[in-house]
């Protein structure tokens, strides 16, 4: 079963928010794991104190960046336990991973077809319409003469209808025809006729601007999805960079032309990428559930 829209942005975020929460604790605990290799190498004359400053401000970056993330991740966490009818406290359990979304057809007539026959603000709009409609029907019948006929039958005893009357059960019946016209009720029947094709009009322009406001929404969700399906690509491309510039960085580390430093950013950078990738993974489940409430679905 298909979480509700608002909830599947709730996991998305809550995912993107705690993965992230992992990216920067695990490139903090590399920093401080270098800084302390650095440290040794200062104390024996081996590096400048230059490097041991750099590798502290990274770490002061990398610590206000996770105290910011743990921040986000509370958030997310307290909006997921809401939209999930949870209470304050209860724990859950997040994916380990984040798989791309499904691909939507990038037919825009049809999603903005689904859209005209799913959205409820739209039947209930057709719903209106067709009540001012038949208001706008009553409203003229009352301008014209009304036919009633009438009939019934009848067993008493005794029965008045009967002359003489007598104690013994005596059936009977009528029928009649009643013929009611107003000739003037001072413009009313006319005033309500009017009212109601006034405000069956106004109903029928409000759908009109519902439906072009359906179609851009929908074509900017699909937009906003297509955007999303190509960041992951692109952040795919940036995590093997990554990982290829670590490892050459690594090399040239063994070889005694890199520093320390530049393992750190070699390695902050693949974590970063990373994280890009997540978050390009997360912003494509939320472009896709807005494209979902767009349609209706």
């Amino acid at each position: 079963m298909t979480p509700p829209v608002g909830l599947q942005r709730s996991i998305s975020a809550d995912i993107r928010d705690h993965r992230r929460v992992g990216f920067i604790t695990e490139a903090l605990a590399r920093i401080r794991a270098h800084l302390s290799d650095v440290r040794n190498q200062l104390n024996v004359g081996l590096v400048p104190p230059s490097e041991v400053l750099s590798l502290e401000a990274q770490q002061a970056r990398q610590q206000m960046l996770l105290i910011e993330a743990q921040n986000l991740a509370d958030t997310s966490a307290a909006d997921f336990r809401r939209l999930a009818g949870l209470t304050t406290d209860a724990p859950f359990e997040l994916a380990d991973r984040i798989d791309a979304p499904a691909v939507v057809s990038q037919q825009i007539s049809p999603l903005v077809e689904a859209a005209r026959a799913n959205r409820a603000e739209r039947k209930a709009l057709e719903i209106r319409i067709g009540a001012l409609g038949d208001r706008k029907a009553a409203a003229e019948a009352g301008r014209l003469p009304v036919i009633a006929t009438v009939g019934g039958y009848d067993v008493a005893r005794p029965n008045p209808k009967i002359f003489p009357r007598a104690g013994a059960w005596k059936p009977s019946w009528d029928i009649g025809v009643n013929l009611t016209w107003s000739l003037s009720d001072g413009g009313r029947a006319r005033a309500e006729a009017a009212e109601a094709a006034a405000n069956q009009r106004a109903a029928e322009e409000r759908l009109k601007d519902f439906d072009a406001n359906v179609d851009l929404e929908v074509r900017q969700r699909a937009a906003d999805l297509a955007a999303a399906e190509a960041a992951i690509a692109a952040a795919e491309v940036g995590v093997r960079s990554a990982t290829e510039a670590r490892r050459v960085t690594a090399d040239r580390f063994s070889a005694g032309v890199a520093t320390n430093t530049d393992i750190i950013d070699a390695q902050v950078v693949l974590l970063q990428a990373e994280l890009d990738r997540t978050r390009s993974l997360a912003n494509a489940h939320l472009a896709a559930a807005r494209l979902d409430r767009a349609v209706g679905r």
